[in-house]
């Protein structure tokens, strides 16, 4: 758990309760990983989720230069790294892969990952 997390419990006594909460909801998780990755492999093919029209909102408001191609592998990525967490890869290079990808722009990207990359 995050030390936010336990500060925030602390005063209530539940950081013990919450802490096997979500350890066992992590592990059901992983256990049930081909389920979880079905479950989310259904919202790409899923018409009322515009994965293509939210992914380009977000990508003009950031980087008006972005190419558009990528946009129909935005879904497929998201199910990766969904699989990737499910698969207990390290976090920071979830991110890193993540903000790698991402349209934000290469100068602060750039801050952002040698920051993660000093600290694994």
């Amino acid at each position: 758990m995050s030390p936010h997390i336990v500060s925030l419990m602390t005063p209530l006594n539940l950081t013990g309760f919450i802490r096997e909460t979500m350890v066992n909801t992590l592990k059901t998780l992983v256990d049930n990983r081909d389920m979880l990755l079905s479950v989310m492999q259904v919202f790409i093919n899923d018409p009322s989720a515009d994965w293509a029209k939210m992914a380009k909102i977000e990508t003009l408001r950031i980087d008006s230069d972005f190419n558009f191609n990528e946009i129909r592998w935005f879904p497929k990525k998201k199910i990766l790294s969904g699989k990737d967490k499910v698969n207990r890869i390290n976090p920071i290079e979830i991110l890193c892969r993540e903000l790698e990808n991402s349209c934000i722009p290469n100068d602060y990207k750039e801050a952002l990952l040698n920051i993660l990359k000093s600290d694994s």
